[in-house]
């Protein structure tokens, strides 16, 4: 398997290592300048993953093959942005009476989805390399969690800050900073918690994890922050 032979030459610094069958006869040799090719290869892989393209997709590409590579993964995308429409629309009531929230609204799913962005990229990225299993789950989820409290609120306070000078309601600002808290939690919690899931049950984490963070992201930050609205400015 190509990515153990990448994990072999990281952890051996060989030049060429030598392939054996069972019976210790050699089967080939795999030199070091080859698999920096594979490795190149893997990490376009994985890059063109997040952004939800094919990675047989080339600059070069007519527009109808850019189109059969890239429509499916759109409709896909589409359909999960429904969810987070489905959520507002439960609470237009809110929004027809605060204004000021559908201003804030893509500031909270934004600062979740690229938070959530963040976690998913380092997770796929030490997957790949074989530097952890999900044997450490516990552990990393603690970790990206934690960092996601202390960056949460600093966010939060700038912007609950900004939102209170909107319209000198303080309230107001709670609203937006609590929001945005609790949203970068939730981001670092399905940034870690969906490529170890989707590796476990054998599916690639770098072309599915993006589309479900970024939905639970969207979903939970318009739930979290027009639900505190109704309950706290209404």
């Amino acid at each position: 398997d190509q990515e153990e032979c990448i994990d072999f030459f990281r952890k051996n610094r060989h030049e060429k290592v030598a392939v054996i069958d069972e019976k210790g006869s050699i089967l080939g040799i795999i030199r070091a300048k080859d698999i920096f090719k594979v490795i190149e290869e893997e990490s376009t892989e994985d890059f063109y993953g997040l952004a939800g393209l094919q990675k047989e997709e080339d600059i070069g590409d007519t527009a109808f093959e850019k189109v059969e590579y890239r429509l499916g993964w759109l409709i896909l995308n589409l359909f999960t942005a429904f969810l987070s429409a489905v959520v507002v629309s439960l609470f237009e009531e809110t929004i027809s009476k605060f204004v000021l929230l559908a201003a804030f609204m893509p500031i909270v799913a934004g600062m979740g989805g690229n938070a959530g962005t963040q976690t998913t990229a380092i997770l796929i990225r030490s997957l790949a390399l074989k530097s952890i299993d999900s044997s450490f789950a516990k552990r990393i989820l603690v970790s990206e969690v934690s960092a996601a409290i202390v960056n949460g609120f600093v966010i939060g306070i700038i912007v609950g800050v900004i939102a209170y000078l909107f319209n000198q309601n303080l309230m107001f600002g709670v609203v937006a900073g609590v929001s945005n808290l609790l949203n970068l939690i939730i981001a670092a919690f399905f940034g870690t918690i969906v490529p170890l899931v989707l590796k476990s049950f054998g599916f690639d984490p770098a072309s599915s994890s993006g589309v479900f963070v970024t939905t639970m992201t969207d979903v939970f930050g318009f739930l979290i922050f027009l639900g505190l609205a109704t309950i706290v400015l209404l």
